[in-house]
Parts: structure tokens; sequence; C-alpha cells
């Protein structure tokens, strides 16, 4: 790793995105800011949650080895970020849906791929970090999922698997960032 400070800030950008993306998928959070559009106020929060994972797993990829698992995984994710940065842009609500869908399996892709670099580096910290790429792969598919709720007309059942999703994307998220830090301070796991 070229410089291990710039993963371990990389990984807790992204971390703290998917928080912040959560909290804009968290139903009725915003209803009593009566003050505030709260639809608004949900996207927006999506939308800077999404452009910080984007930022994050672009500053990852770029400490990575070239050739690895975990760097082709950091630049999907952030093509499945991008991807739904658009949805949230575009006013077409049938073209930002399938925007929404596609941007969450690419993230959920990536993710994937960059937990199996765990049969690569078989360490305590690689083996916590693909933990973490996991839920952050199951939370990614549940909001996928919800997408798909969403352009049946299933409101309720779109904002649970969203709100769902999106906060068990955030835990592993946290994870592999936690992972990504005791990487780099010798800190020994078993």
């Amino acid at each position: 790793m070229a410089d291990l400070n710039r993963e371990i800030v990389g990984s807790w950008i992204t971390a703290i995105g998917t928080i912040i993306a959560a909290i804009g998928s968290t139903p009725k959070l915003y209803k009593s800011l009566t003050r505030f559009n709260h639809k608004e106020l949900s996207d927006d929060l999506k939308f800077l949650g999404n452009a910080l994972q984007g930022i994050g797993n672009s500053v990852e990829a770029s400490e990575e080895e070239p050739d690895s698992l975990e760097k082709g995984g950091n630049l999907i994710q952030t093509s499945g970020n991008v991807a739904v940065l658009f949805s949230l842009t575009t006013s077409n609500d049938v073209k930002a849906i399938k925007l929404d869908i596609t941007g969450n399996l690419l993230q959920a892709l990536g993710g994937i791929i960059a937990a199996f670099q765990v049969l690569v580096d078989n360490t305590p910290s690689e083996r916590l970090d693909s933990i973490g790429n996991i839920l952050q792969v199951i939370g990614n598919s549940t909001q996928a999922v919800g997408g798909l709720a969403d352009l049946k007309d299933l409101e309720d059942d779109k904002r649970l698997l969203e709100f769902l999703g999106s906060w068990i994307q955030a835990i592993g998220s946290i994870i592999s960032a936690y992972a990504a830090q005791l990487e780099h301070t010798n800190i020994k796991i078993d």
C-alpha cells in the first residue's frame, strides 16, 4: 500500500457516506421537521452520502495494488455510487428507479469482488473487511429489491427495504473501515 493513511481516510469517508445516506433513507425521521420538505431533505442526504461513498471508494482504490480484487471492487462500487447519484438528479421516475437499482447492484458486485480479497490475503483484518463487504452486499441487494418494489408501486415495501438495506450497508462499511484501520495500526486480532 502506497499511503496507508489515505486508505484509512478513504474507508472512513465511505463509512460516513453510508451513514448519511442511511439517515436519508430513514422513514418518518424528517416528518417532524415541518419547516423542511422531508422528501427534498431525504434526497439531499442520499445524494451527499452517495457522493461521499464514491469519493471514499475512489480514494481506497487509488491505494490498492494495481491488479488486486479490492481495487477492482472499489472501482465498481464507485461506478454504482455514480449511478445512484444520477438517479437522484433525473426527473423521469422510472428511469430514476432503474438507475438506483443498477447503482445498488453495481455496489453489491463491487463488494462481492472486494470480499474475495480474503482468498488472496488471509489475514484477520482482511477477514473482518470481508465480513464488512458481505454486509454491504446484503445491504445494497436489499436496496435494489426495494427499487423493484418501487417499480411495482409498493411504496411501504420500498421504504422498508431501502431503510433496512441502507443501515445494513452502513454497518458493513463501518466494519470495513475499522478493518482498514486495524490492518495499518498493527493491532492483533484473531
